[in-house]
């Protein structure tokens, strides 16, 4: 919410776009193009910036909130779906559900400094007002991450994200069954089409 300007912003999971919506009127003032499926936003206002977490792009988009213009992306851990902004607001931190990390980014520099590990599958994320801790909900593990309000500063350069020796290799051939027991092959499985149940453990 940007109660400066009257205005509410909504994450367009399927459309890979962010709309802004004009609170005084009820209606909507325009929509901003962000990455694959944002579902997750944080408004600064000591930068006055929004901040969207991209889940299947693995990123942010840093959007300005006077202009309403993309200010660039930042790469974090993979599928974020939880943003909270520091007390201070000189920090983003930024939930990961599929690695299970919370990454830390710097809002001055844009940059990722560090990554901690949390639960299994953690997804909203907020900070205590009142003790600047930062309160992780693991939805995988059924738990709750409380970490410390310590970071002045940027601790250490995030690790490299790890790259499995078979990515990009193609794929060998195989044989699998499918529901009905009967074996088909990869040429077989590579004609068919899927439905992602996204959503079934969130």
């Amino acid at each position: 919410m940007d109660v400066e300007r009257s205005r509410a912003f909504s994450a367009d999971f399927l459309a890979g776009t962010v709309t802004v919506v004009d609170t005084a009127l009820n209606d909507v003032a325009g929509e901003i193009q962000v990455g694959a499926a944002p579902c997750a936003l944080a408004v600064n206002a000591a930068t006055n910036e929004l901040y969207v977490a991209n889940s299947f792009a693995d990123t942010v988009t840093r959007i300005d909130l006077e202009t309403l213009s993309v200010l660039g992306t930042i790469d974090v851990d993979r599928t974020p779906v939880g943003a909270a902004i520091s007390r201070s607001g000189d920090r983003l931190y930024v939930s990961n559900r599929g690695a299970g990390t919370v990454s830390v980014l710097g809002v001055e520099d844009g940059a990722e400094w560090s990554r901690i590990p949390v639960g299994e599958g953690p997804g909203g994320c907020t900070v205590d007002p009142s003790t600047g801790h930062l309160l992780v909900a693991n939805a995988g593990s059924g738990s709750l991450t409380v970490v410390e309000d310590l970071l002045a500063g940027p601790p250490s350069a995030a690790p490299p994200r790890p790259e499995h020796e078979l990515v990009g290799a193609k794929l060998p051939p195989f044989r699998l069954p499918d529901l009905h027991g009967t074996e088909r092959t990869s040429t077989e499985w590579a004609e068919r089409k899927y439905i992602l149940n996204f959503f079934a453990s969130w």
